[in-house]
């Protein structure tokens, strides 16, 4: 015969754990539009000349200050999402510990906007941007239901 409070306690266990792994997700995606988003716009902004060989490109330049800008503004966003998707955890030591996993997987998941620009473009980095979104909707809707149960 099993206790029924054992039950009750692996139930809700489960569900910080599929909370867990779902806000970390969010949070990914999450930060990973920002910054796909702010490649684009270095894209529209950027100067279409090349620079010479051996020149040192412009730091103060509207694409670069975009660039830096939007990636640390991605991984902000990521640490954020995470920080309030885990919210129901309680605990402020897991929830940063998370938040700084979405902040790391941020940085690597955001290196796919790179061969997108490359081999195709705007259009390619829309294409990506509308992916993570669409993947996040339903991670979005998932993390509300788990926290709310």
């Amino acid at each position: 015969m099993t206790d029924p409070s054992a039950e009750r306690d692996d139930a809700e266990v489960r569900r910080l754990v599929a909370l867990c792994f779902s806000g970390v997700a969010l949070a990914v995606l999450a930060g990973t539009a920002v910054v796909v988003a702010a490649v684009i716009g270095v894209a529209v902004v950027r100067d279409p000349t090349i620079p010479a060989p051996g020149s040192l490109p412009s730091f103060s330049s509207p694409a670069a200050i975009l660039l830096f800008g939007g990636t640390l503004g991605g991984i902000g966003a990521a640490v954020a999402t995470a920080w309030w998707a885990l919210a129901p955890i309680g605990n402020w030591y897991r929830r940063g510990m998370l938040a700084t996993v979405a902040a790391f997987a941020t940085a690597v998941v955001m290196l796919l906007a790179i061969p997108a620009n490359i081999f195709f473009g705007v259009p390619g980095l829309l294409v990506l941007l509308s992916l993570v979104v669409i993947g996040a909707t339903p991670l979005l809707r998932r993390v509300v239901r788990l926290s709310r149960a």
